[in-house]
């Protein structure tokens, strides 16, 4: 992101393999949400909010903000009456480089772990079957260095939405700390 642009990132529907990342659109049941506190008092100032219309290859995104939250909370989240200021087909960059850009469609995942480095330091978290569930192979029970370590997700997919911003959108007129969290509520 450039100075004075914002990117808000979330991630959906993980572990799809790369065939069902061809396949796999977003719930148009769903409300998916970032939630922007730009007073510091934990509750959502602004809502940024995500939509989906349709499945299959013609499913269509839409993007409300960022808007006074029709209602706060964690509860009955409700889907703004504002116009969409984004809209268009999944799997495509939509908006504008200085206004809002979106982007909601399959990506890698981007999360590291590795799982049998985590089974032999918390092993009351093993599996009770697979391959993870054996003994610790491991010489101690400590993550691996750099470069030997396992990737246990590499090449899984997410359905990922990504809208950028002005952070002064989502700022209480002036610059200062930002609380941002996603929601994803029927």
């Amino acid at each position: 992101s450039a100075p004075g642009r914002i990117a808000l990132v979330l991630h959906a529907w993980a572990f799809l393999t790369p065939a069902q990342a061809t396949t796999t659109t977003f719930d148009p049941n769903l409300l998916y949400q970032f939630k922007v506190d730009n007073s510091g008092d934990a509750l959502e100032d602004k809502v940024v909010q995500v939509s989906f219309t349709g499945t299959g290859a013609g499913q269509t995104v839409q993007v409300r903000i960022p808007a006074t939250p029709p209602v706060v909370g964690a509860m009955q989240n409700k889907l703004s009456t504002e116009a969409p200021v984004v809209t268009g087909a999944i799997n495509t960059n939509l908006g504008s480089a200085t206004a809002v850009q979106v982007f909601a469609g399959p990506r890698d995942d981007p999360f590291f772990i590795d799982l049998e480095a985590f089974f032999c330091i918390l092993p009351d978290r093993k599996p009770v079957g697979g391959p993870l569930a054996g003994a610790c192979a491991l010489p101690s029970a400590a993550f691996r260095p750099a470069g030997q370590a396992v990737d246990f997700v590499a090449g899984f997919n997410v359905m990922s939405i990504v809208v950028e911003l002005p952070s002064s959108m989502l700022e209480n007129g002036a610059p200062g700390k930002l609380g941002i969290w996603g929601t994803i509520s029927r």
